[in-house]
Protein backbone atom coordinates (compact mmCIF):
# COMPACT_ATOMS: atom_id res chain seq x y z
CA UNK A 1 0.00 0.00 0.00
CA UNK A 2 1.66 3.49 -0.86
CA UNK A 3 2.18 6.27 2.35
CA UNK A 4 -0.58 8.24 0.52
CA UNK A 5 -3.33 5.86 0.69
CA UNK A 6 -2.44 4.84 4.37
CA UNK A 7 -2.56 8.97 4.97
CA UNK A 8 -6.04 9.29 3.10
CA UNK A 9 -6.91 5.64 4.69
CA UNK A 10 -5.78 6.72 8.26
CA UNK A 11 -7.19 9.96 7.88
CA UNK A 12 -10.85 8.99 6.84
CA UNK A 13 -11.19 6.02 10.18
CA UNK A 14 -10.09 8.90 12.32
CA UNK A 15 -13.10 11.06 11.35
CA UNK A 16 -14.96 8.32 10.95
CA UNK A 17 -14.93 6.68 14.66
CA UNK A 18 -15.03 10.15 15.86
CA UNK A 19 -18.01 11.14 13.69
CA UNK A 20 -19.62 7.31 15.02
CA UNK A 21 -18.53 7.53 18.87
CA UNK A 22 -20.14 11.72 18.55
CA UNK A 23 -23.71 10.14 16.90
CA UNK A 24 -23.52 7.26 19.42
CA UNK A 25 -23.06 9.75 22.29
CA UNK A 26 -25.93 11.66 21.81
CA UNK A 27 -28.24 9.35 20.59
CA UNK A 28 -27.85 7.31 23.75
CA UNK A 29 -27.81 10.63 25.90
CA UNK A 30 -31.41 11.40 24.22
CA UNK A 31 -32.46 7.94 24.89
CA UNK A 32 -31.21 8.38 28.39
CA UNK A 33 -33.53 11.50 28.83
CA UNK A 34 -36.65 10.00 27.35
CA UNK A 35 -36.15 7.00 29.40
CA UNK A 36 -35.51 8.69 33.01
CA UNK A 37 -39.12 9.05 33.81
CA UNK A 38 -39.49 4.97 33.43
CA UNK A 39 -36.56 4.10 35.07
CA UNK A 40 -37.23 6.66 38.02
CA UNK A 41 -41.12 4.92 38.65
CA UNK A 42 -39.47 1.53 38.62
CA UNK A 43 -36.99 2.62 41.13
CA UNK A 44 -33.85 1.07 38.81
CA UNK A 45 -30.76 0.33 40.24
CA UNK A 46 -27.67 2.42 38.64
CA UNK A 47 -25.99 -1.01 37.70
CA UNK A 48 -29.55 -2.76 35.93
CA UNK A 49 -29.71 1.17 34.13
CA UNK A 50 -25.71 1.25 32.49
CA UNK A 51 -26.05 -2.48 31.76
CA UNK A 52 -29.32 -1.34 29.54
CA UNK A 53 -27.44 0.75 27.48
CA UNK A 54 -24.19 -1.06 27.32
CA UNK A 55 -26.76 -3.81 25.69
CA UNK A 56 -28.30 -1.07 23.55
CA UNK A 57 -24.44 -0.23 22.16
CA UNK A 58 -24.75 -2.55 19.24
CA UNK A 59 -27.99 -1.81 18.05
CA UNK A 60 -26.98 2.14 18.34
CA UNK A 61 -24.37 1.99 16.33
CA UNK A 62 -25.69 -0.59 13.33
CA UNK A 63 -28.17 2.32 13.36
CA UNK A 64 -25.60 5.05 13.48
CA UNK A 65 -22.89 3.72 10.99
CA UNK A 66 -24.51 5.37 8.05
CA UNK A 67 -25.09 8.19 9.36
CA UNK A 68 -21.57 8.71 10.45
CA UNK A 69 -20.06 7.27 6.45
CA UNK A 70 -21.82 10.44 5.49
Amino acid sequence: MKLLHRYILSSFLKNFFLCLLGFLFLFLIFDFMDRIDNVMNENASFITMALYFIYKIPLTMTLMLPIAML
